[in-house]
């Protein structure tokens, strides 16, 4: 026969009893009377626990070695990406459905999902600039990426495409009355608020097909719904603040919350990351970190707006 732990009373510095046993009864204590309760277990969120795209970079293709620089800039979008399908199973869904449809890059995202998470970097950024960028080597030649945030966008702006519908006084205009856009390449945004205008008011504006001047364009989402985000680049006619971000916004009578956007601040393109009421930096150095983020001192301008479906 099994014999039971000994119950033998010890005294503490205070001279109370305590007793070193598993608790038998659910009403037990774990803590021995008299001391302080133990440190509560800090346990990472989803962001926290992402891995980080590192900046730059070292490719060999056909023997040859190409040192990649400037690449903070799809760096930080990539990143953005990466957190956005490391963190919401809808998100990721989404993307495996558009991958069995052949839409255009959606498995090479996968690809460098996959290879992001097993913590293949090299690979990441070769599958990156070569199947998703599509860039050649003569690019690689002088190593400078610069200019690819907007070339990362227009690869995968197939993820997202609205109905674009325009009704023309002109009844013999030959503008096309209803068509499929992709914000992330076809749309002009200057700011958040003109994103919120446009695409839940629509514009009036000169025709593009005819002379008239009066032509009103609406937008609503396809017949398949609003996918489960949301992105929009914002044109660099000024700069524009990250308090000019609504954290909880409607799109064409759907609602999002906002997740991610990135910055262009001293010639460094880095990411804004959320989970909950907490802002994480991305900051695409040689030695990324996600770093605890209030607000930007400086002067800045957003570039990319990514909102997740509530």
């Amino acid at each position: 026969m099994r014999s039971r732990p000994s119950t033998t009373p010890t005294t503490t510095p205070t001279g109370r009893n305590q007793s070193h046993t598993i608790p038998e009864r659910e009403h037990e204590s774990w803590r021995a009377s008299g001391n302080a309760p133990p440190p509560r277990r800090l346990v990472p969120n989803p962001i926290e626990m992402c891995n980080l795209v590192p900046s730059g970079g070292t490719i060999r293709l056909n023997g040859v070695s190409y040192v990649l620089s400037n690449t903070c800039n799809f760096d930080s979008v990539l990143q953005v990406l990466y957190c956005l399908l490391n963190t919401h199973p809808t998100a990721k869904a989404y993307i495996q459905k558009l991958s069995q449809s052949n839409v255009q890059k959606a498995a090479t995202v996968l690809t460098i999902y996959k290879h992001l998470t097993n913590g293949n970097y090299d690979a990441a950024k070769v599958v990156t600039v070569l199947n998703l960028l599509d860039l050649t080597t003569d690019k690689f030649n002088d190593g400078n990426m610069y200019g690819s945030e907007e070339r990362f966008l227009n690869k995968i702006a197939h993820f997202i495409g609205i109905v674009q519908s325009s009704s023309c006084t002109n009844a013999n205009c030959p503008l096309e009355k209803s068509d499929t856009v992709y914000p992330m390449k076809d749309m002009i945004l200057q700011t958040p608020n003109d994103a919120v205008n446009i695409f839940n008011s629509g514009v009036t504006g000169d025709c593009q097909g005819c002379s008239s001047k009066n032509v009103n364009t609406a937008y609503k989402w396809t017949s398949s719904g609003a996918p489960p985000f949301f992105v929009f680049p914002i044109t660099n006619t000024r700069d524009v603040s990250e308090k000019e971000i609504s954290f909880s916004q409607e799109f064409m009578r759907v609602s999002f919350n906002l997740f991610a956007y990135t910055v262009h601040l001293n010639d460094h393109f880095q990411a804004v990351i959320i989970w909950g009421k907490k802002k994480y930096l991305y900051n695409g150095s040689t030695e990324p970190v996600l770093s605890p983020h209030k607000q930007f001192n400086q002067d800045h301008r957003v570039s990319t707006v990514w909102y997740t479906k509530q």
